[in-house]
């Protein structure tokens, strides 16, 4: 019940709140509901006891008081007439003191809320000043009418005057001070917030056109590839390495389309199909094989005797594969071994990628699933990390209802496991 309350109380103070309004405008409209909120209550129930008491003439200034907090409501919830907010201050603030001098109400003590209510709403120092200037001297008047100034002299009467109007003074200067860091903030905040959001449309278009851009070189490669696999005096090992060429060039084309339609491994949007995780994993080693030869690493590899059906999307399920690999052999030592291992584990299927490198720190262990880590290294060869790719591994682990784990060593190796549901039969 409490948290059903306080979702609609902040529903309701961010009535009107526009996501493309600025921070300050938001900021004022927040205020402005607040203000509404608070005061509404208490004139329906100052309407309720002055009409049990008979006082028509102030259930009318309450009456008032209504129709100014609903038509407050109503430029909230609509949007129109934002410019009145001020003015709907001002008429509240003079109801205020009507009730306060000719009906000794205590209402004088709401002249408070509407000091911090201007705070707000007022743009430029010297109108947020005068309008409190005013509250404060008429707030003393008030309080003073409600003492026995007959007898005391002239001295006394300004002695007390003062006493209660150098603490309000204080209390604007305060109230100015915090306004000009809030909003000092505020502003810092939205310029801010601003560079990042053209940073970000920026970094779209320029992604979006090299993606464009390689899709037409990489299309190139396949066709020419495909075209070549039709010439009969290939022998067997061209025809194997120009099978290669074409899969590797339709992964790149996968990836550069799922750019392009903003589906990356980032985003939600898979396509499950039924596959053998055996076949998948002996199809993406045979490309990666390649790339261990040029630092003599072999890759060997230790598959389930039966098929691993899986619900999966094949192309994001071989990235997996494939900067797992790729990572077991930028940081592993010339001349070592990559262990692959695929096999049931319950109902389960286990990925195993073993290698026998540099390890990982127990310090960095937690950090290099974060996209934005800083725990980057270099390959035991000088190649660069940019230290995204498990983070990549681990969302798309996620996607399928899997894990990704690991164990490792500095200087020892590391061992990576995915394990992923098996299809139900």
């Amino acid at each position: 019940m409490i948290k059903f309350l306080g979702n609609n109380l902040q529903r309701f103070l961010r009535m009107g709140m526009e996501k493309d309004r600025s921070f300050i405008d938001g900021q004022k409209t927040y205020m402005f509901n607040l203000f509404s909120m608070i005061g509404l209550p208490f004139a329906v129930l100052s309407l309720i006891i002055n009409l049990y008491w008979q006082a028509y003439i102030p259930a009318s200034f309450n009456i008032t008081q209504i129709f100014i907090f609903s038509f407050a409501f109503y430029i909230s919830s609509s949007g129109k007439w934002r410019n009145l907010r001020i003015l709907l201050l001002v008429l509240v603030a003079g109801i205020a003191v009507a009730n306060g001098y000719f009906y000794k109400a205590g209402s004088e003590y709401r002249l408070m809320v509407m000091m911090l209510a201007a705070l707000i709403f007022f743009d430029t120092h010297w109108k947020y000043f005068l309008f409190s200037s005013l509250l404060c001297l008429v707030f003393v008047w008030l309080r003073l009418e409600h003492l026995p100034l007959a007898g005391m002299d002239l001295l006394e009467r300004i002695a007390t005057g003062l006493k209660i109007l150098v603490p309000l003074c204080l209390f604007i200067m305060s109230l100015f001070y915090f306004k000009h860091l809030y909003f000092k903030n505020l502003s810092q905040l939205e310029i801010s917030n601003t560079e990042l959001s053209i940073a970000k449309e920026q970094k779209e278009k320029i992604l979006n056109t090299v993606a464009h851009d390689l899709r037409s070189p990489i299309n190139n490669i396949s066709a020419i590839s495909q075209l070549m696999l039709g010439d009969d005096q290939l022998s067997a090992e061209q025809k194997e390495m120009m099978t290669l060429i074409q899969h590797s060039s339709k992964s790149s084309l996968v990836l550069i389309n799922d750019l392009l339609k903003k589906t990356d491994a980032l985003n939600d949007n898979v396509q499950l199909q039924q596959t053998d995780l055996n076949l998948l994993v002996t199809q993406t080693l045979a490309l990666l094989e390649i790339t261990a030869a040029r630092k003599n690493i072999r890759i060997r590899s230790d598959k389930d005797s039966q098929e691993l059906p899986v619900n999966m999307d094949a192309n994001k399920i071989e990235r997996v594969i494939t900067n797992l690999v790729n990572n077991a052999i930028k940081f592993s030592p010339v001349n070592s071994v990559i262990e692959v291992q695929v096999r049931k584990d319950r109902k389960e299927a286990l990925l195993l990628v073993a290698d026998h490198g540099i390890g990982i720190a127990k310090a960095d262990q937690g950090k290099i699933f974060d996209m934005f880590t800083h725990a980057r290294r270099k390959g035991t060869e000088g190649e660069v990390s940019y230290g995204i790719g498990l983070s990549i591994c681990k969302r798309i682990v996620e996607q399928h209802g899997g894990t990704i784990t690991l164990e490792s060593e500095v200087n020892k190796g590391t061992r990576f496991f995915v394990r992923l549901p098996l299809a139900q039969s």
